[in-house]
């Protein structure tokens, strides 16, 4: 009897796009309280580059696999869901227009207008009182210049490939939480964090189910294609999910 086979995206060497490979391997059976899902899609997230470069919190096992999900459009979608008036940032203007399709009430193109004046002159001088940040670098410390008294900055990325200075003088001054979250810090330990855990996932399974959440997919893939893919990941140019057919 021939024995299944199953095709992995992996890296078997640091690296760009370049290095991922599809590797045929023997598809492995569930253990004990498994279950073994079809796969017809899966969504790329800038988390996979950083990984895939040996940039990522937890360092890669060569030969190593990819997968991890997230989305900035998700922040938008929270703050319309809960009333309060989003604020996007972009480096260019390219992807202005796309973010206040998604629903921004405001776009800032940081490359061309001062963050803490424009997010001043939008919130009337109060500043922003919820921030979310996925870069880090140099730019925590225009966040920290826009954010509200006793706001809190939540760093949950490190996409710059720069060191991230800590702005203790404006922290200190406004009385900020500067928190670095990561997803791995609830889904990780469940049973640590059980209810906060259990009112999360409900939290994104009724948001979809009304509507609140609408996923949206910036471009489509065929695992065939798993290295152009990540080049048009690293091209910054979506706006949506890069979503990749099995």
């Amino acid at each position: 009897m021939a024995t299944e086979t199953v095709k992995i995206v992996r890296f078997h060497k640091i690296g760009g796009p370049e290095v991922l490979q599809l590797d045929e391997l023997p598809l492995p059976q569930p253990g004990v309280g498994e279950v073994r899902l079809r796969v017809k899609a899966i969504g790329l997230n800038r988390a996979e580059a950083l990984f895939r470069q040996d940039r990522h919190r937890f360092p890669p096992k060569l030969p190593s696999k990819l997968g991890y999900e997230a989305s900035g459009i998700a922040a938008i979608e929270m703050a319309k869901a809960q009333g309060a008036i989003s604020i996007a940032t972009t480096r260019t203007a390219r992807k202005k227009t796309a973010l206040l399709g998604v629903g921004a009430d405001e776009v800032i193109v940081t490359d061309e207008e001062n963050l803490p004046k424009r997010v001043s002159e939008i919130t009337g001088g109060m500043g922003a009182r919820v921030v979310f940040d996925p870069i880090g670098g140099r730019g925590l410390e225009a966040l920290a210049a826009a954010a509200a008294r006793s706001g809190i900055i939540f760093q949950y990325g490190l996409l710059a490939t720069e060191p991230t200075p800590y702005p203790l003088l404006t922290a200190l001054s406004k009385h900020l939480t500067i928190k670095a979250y990561s997803l791995f810090e609830v889904v990780a330990n469940p049973d640590e964090f059980p209810e906060q855990f259990r009112k999360a996932k409900q939290y994104v399974f009724d948001s979809l189910a009304k509507g609140v959440f609408k996923p949206r997919i910036g471009k489509i893939f065929p695992l065939s294609q798993i290295v152009d893919a990540h080049r048009y990941l690293e091209s910054n140019a979506q706006v949506g999910k890069i979503v990749v057919t099995v």
